[in-house]
């Protein structure tokens, strides 16, 4: 029995707008990519996560408060990044506490390392650059 003109029609119809979505959505893919820059943030933070022990919390310490939006934006990232490792935004190298991951915008981030002080003061463990330092508690 012969197809009749009408489904061939629709056959077709259904066809393009397939191709077309298709073409769409390869489209977005390229010009969107990725807006929130977690790839940026995964590769920035990977040699860092490589040198944490496997358990155990890890501390935060940032330039930048929490109560600046960009602040927020920074350490969500790197609580991100460093999963599956508890990331707490402190830089109070307690005893459950070795390593602390410093974030920071300025190039003159040892003054705010050096600053902590205290009972439990940090050393540099080692720097990746671009203001992202792994501190560790002094023993």
């Amino acid at each position: 029995m012969p197809l009749s003109k009408s489904f061939l029609s629709a056959l077709v119809v259904a066809v393009l707008a397939l191709w077309a979505s298709l073409d769409f959505f390869q489209a977005m893919g390229r010009t969107i990519g990725d807006p929130y820059k977690v790839t940026q943030f995964l590769a920035r933070y990977g040699p860092a996560v490589e040198m944490l022990p496997s358990k155990g919390k890890v501390g935060y310490l940032s330039d930048t408060t929490f109560d600046d939006v960009k602040g927020q934006v920074l350490y969500f990232s790197a609580l991100y990044a460093v999963a599956p490792h508890k990331l707490v935004y402190s830089a109070d190298a307690g005893p459950d506490m070795e390593y602390v991951l410093g974030n920071f915008s300025i190039l003159d981030w040892q003054k705010n390392v050096d600053a902590r002080g205290g009972d439990h003061p940090l050393e540099t463990f080692k720097s990746f650059g671009n203001g992202l330092v792994l501190l560790r508690r002094k023993d």
